[in-house]
């Protein structure tokens, strides 16, 4: 974004280049995902954001702000942390006690991949289908034929 040089800056400053890379816009994401140790989404608005649930199918603790609807996408605690607003340090503070703790977010990693299976897969969506368009009692559906 416009700020990217500026922050580029305070990360050589800071003396983590070799730490923190600026990879901009990579295809496909799935290898820059599996190289992860955990995904951080530091979004200031959201609807349902894909990325949470793309990098927990692919194994990986999730840390997000708590808007919109992020937090829908996790089982907070167990795939991933949905943190309110907070300064900074303190953001980093619990993003670096979770990847310090290295059984947690490895049992987090395993979790996550088996939520969106659960939540968000193929089988839970032809579930939730079914029962939306399933059969339909009353007048106006006598003799319908459910679509599922």
């Amino acid at each position: 974004g416009p700020m990217r040089q500026e922050v580029m800056d305070h990360v050589a400053r800071a003396g983590l280049s070799d730490r923190i890379h600026f990879a901009g816009r990579r295809s496909p994401v799935e290898p820059w995902m599996k190289a992860m140790d955990m995904l951080f989404l530091s979004s200031v608005t959201e609807g349902l954001p894909n990325v949470l649930i793309e990098a927990q199918a692919m194994g990986r603790p999730v840390v997000t702000m708590d808007v919109g609807g992020a937090a829908e996408t996790i089982a907070p605690g167990k795939t991933g942390l949905a943190l309110g607003e907070a300064p900074p340090q303190e953001l980093g503070r619990k993003i670096a006690k979770l990847l310090a703790d290295r059984p947690r977010s490895a049992a987090m990693g395993r979790a996550a991949r088996q939520h969106v299976e659960a939540r968000f897969g193929l089988s839970r969506l032809i579930e939730d289908l079914g029962h939306f368009y399933g059969p339909r009692t009353g007048p106006a559906n006598k003799g319908s034929t459910p679509l599922c």
